[in-house]
């Protein structure tokens, strides 16, 4: 299983031409690079959102969310407000950039922090652990500055409106809980993947969006007053966040008709990983022994749970005069895997 990382695609690439089977997973609204290599390689395909759905191949594609959510949606919540000191009589708006923070939403918060004051909610602000520092003096009797949250599921439960990045993880939680959102996706990310994310919310009227080339203090301020303070705005976005929302991801995947046959190969053949790695290993040492003028310099050494060659390499020449170095170096990048592994595994 891959989830869009450069490394999957090597892996994955491998795993098809072994005949082993394989599923991609797409956590944003627009497709990685590494996920779009592998797309007409892989046996089936998880996405969570509809504009990705539908850029796939239907025929082995199905919209079933992050696993992430599950996480969030499991989890039971601690109790937070003695921990950040924040009033049980007031609303919560939380905002928080990630563990790294924005030095342009810092910028925005020096310049509006005095606004916050008198408001009939209270700020939880994240600053980022580089720019705590930096902003911990600005607080104010109606904002609570910390320079990262360790439990952020437990926040979420807590927070009646979060300003955050939109990055798939953040909105795979939001939209499982349910939390109302005003998005403001980092213009700093790949193919800039995460405004997408967040249009996906807002023209389902799950989260409201500022791009961060527009934001202001002002505008900050009116955009959370607007929210925070109208109930039936929260309730329209936290019931929309909860359509797109995917509390079920594990399960759902796991019980998928792809995801038990993945379980099943594994769970099947005694030892998967070893059973390749013997093929391998044996393979190997065939090539070798074959191509050694003096065999017995090869030595095996063996354990329960894996197999090591041991060379003498300063002794070992080959057949036609090549060292052994030389030889092992031109086979494995011939590799010829198929060979090795055997085409029907």
């Amino acid at each position: 299983v891959g989830f869009g990382g450069y490394p999957s695609a090597s892996a994955l690439e491998a795993a098809a031409r072994l005949k082993i089977k394989t599923m991609i997973h797409e956590q944003n609204s627009i497709i990685g690079l590494t996920n779009k290599i592998l797309i007409k390689k892989v046996d089936k395909i998880i996405c969570c959102y509809q504009k990705a759905y539908e850029e796939f191949p239907q025929e082995k594609t199905l919209l079933l969310g992050n696993p992430r959510a599950s996480v969030v949606s499991h989890e039971v919540p601690k109790d937070i407000y003695d921990k950040y000191g924040l009033d049980r009589n007031k609303k919560v708006v939380t905002i928080v950039m990630g563990s790294l923070g924005s030095q342009t939403v810092n910028q925005t918060m020096k310049e509006s922090m005095n606004q916050f004051v008198g408001k009939e909610y209270q700020v939880l602000y994240v600053t980022g652990k580089p720019y705590y520092e930096s902003m911990k003096d600005y607080k104010n009797e109606n904002v609570k500055i910390i320079p990262y949250v360790d439990d952020m599921p437990s926040l979420m439960h807590a927070t009646d409106l979060i300003v955050s990045r939109a990055g798939a993880s953040t909105l795979a939680e939001l939209t499982a809980l349910g939390v109302p959102a005003i998005l403001i996706p980092s213009p700093y990310v790949a193919a800039n993947h995460q405004e997408y994310n967040a249009r996906e919310l807002e023209n389902n009227h799950a989260a409201k969006m500022i791009l961060e080339k527009d934001l202001t203090g002002e505008k900050l301020i009116s955009t959370i007053d607007s929210v925070i303070n109208d109930q039936t705005a929260l309730q329209i976005l936290t019931e929309n966040a909860k359509k797109l929302g995917k509390p079920n991801a594990v399960e759902t995947i796991f019980n998928s008709e792809q995801g038990r046959k993945l379980y099943n190969l594994v769970a099947n053949t005694d030892n998967l990983v070893n059973y390749i790695g013997d093929k391998i290993y044996n393979g190997i040492t065939d090539l070798v022994r074959t191509k050694m003028s003096t065999p017995n310099n090869i030595q095996n050494r063996s354990d329960t749970n894996n197999k090591t060659i041991v060379f003498q390499i300063d002794t070992v020449n080959t057949t036609d005069g090549t060292t052994f170095l030389e030889q092992m170096n031109a086979y494995l990048q011939q590799a010829d895997l198929d060979r090795i592994v055997g085409k029907n595994y």
